[in-house]
């Protein structure tokens, strides 16, 4: 993959543990839907390993588990940007919440775009492998 693939999902996202299975199932399409309109026409799928950045911008607190956020959104990924989510060999995973007065530093056009607008959503960027021969900072 030579340029990541990022994609903003507006909302709160639905877990494995959200009661209701259609919230659960329209959160994923929701998703699934985001990374197609920025997977370009006609691409095949990735069928090689890649990392996944995920980001859950919220507004005041939430008792979402980070963990339980990023399953629902592999899985919307896999079979329309990725052949398998097993490709995934890394990923990684924050809550950052959108306090008064919060600016991200130098942010793209779609982060900013999401940023202004207002409202909890999430960030998404693909990439490619990571360099398994140098430790995460």
């Amino acid at each position: 993959m030579s340029e990541a693939l990022e994609f903003i999902v507006s909302g709160t996202p639905r877990t494995h543990q959200t009661k209701s299975a259609k919230s659960r199932s329209d959160w994923v399409e929701k998703v699934r839907s985001a990374a197609l309109m920025a997977w370009p026409a006609h691409a095949d799928l990735l069928g090689s390993e890649v990392s996944v950045l995920i980001i859950y911008f919220h507004e005041g607190r939430t008792a979402l588990d980070i963990d339980n956020i990023i399953k629902p959104i592999l899985d919307a990924m896999s079979g329309t940007i990725f052949t398998d989510d097993a490709l995934v060999t890394e990923v990684r995973a924050r809550k950052t919440e959108l306090a008064p007065g919060f600016a991200v530093d130098n942010p793209g056009g779609k982060l900013a775009a999401a940023l202004a607008s207002g409202g909890s959503f999430v960030m998404v960027r693909v990439e490619g492998p990571p360099k398994h021969t140098e430790m995460p900072q």
